[in-house]
């Protein structure tokens, strides 16, 4: 199995077929060969960038590539097959502590609407609106999309 395979339809093989079977009959598997391919649709529906797949010491190693870190506060990542983030930078962008809601909000969950933020932070829709212009004016979120569209978040460096 090659790296660029993992892209595509492929043959999964458990390494340790106890532990596979665990994880399947407990719901954390629902296919055999179709992880990779999930991660790859997710990232693309989150905004985020492509993963990369890395073949290390006969596995392989999946890093997901979040550039909305800089924008939360606190510590990212967490244990899974070693240390995936670190104690996360201060941003230079001054957001609001609303804004910052509306923001994570949208990282969670990028099709989502004024009408359900208004809701999720008790605000008008008229609020939450002058909170997205804001976000876009400070080029943190763009808008892909009409009525059902969704949020963009816009690559920080």
């Amino acid at each position: 199995m090659t790296i660029a395979s993992l892209k595509g339809y492929h043959v999964s093989r458990p390494r340790n077929p106890l532990i596979a079977d665990v994880c399947f009959k407990a719901g954390f598997i629902d296919s055999w060969g179709q992880g990779t391919l999930k991660i790859f649709e997710a990232c693309e529906n989150a905004g985020l960038p492509e993963a990369t797949i890395a073949s290390l010491d006969g596995g392989i190693l999946v890093t997901l590539h979040n550039n909305l870190v800089a924008l939360r506060s606190g510590q990212v990542g967490g244990q899974v097959g070693g240390q995936v983030g670190g104690q996360v930078v201060e941003t230079t962008l001054d957001l609001t502590d609303k804004q910052k809601l509306v923001f994570d909000y949208i990282i969670d969950n990028p099709k989502i609407s004024r009408k359900q933020l208004s809701e999720k932070l008790g605000i008008n829709e008229s609020a939450v609106q002058k909170h997205i212009e804001s976000l876009k004016k400070k080029g943190v979120i763009k808008r892909e999309g009409k009525t059902s569209g969704l949020w963009k978040i816009i690559e920080q460096t």
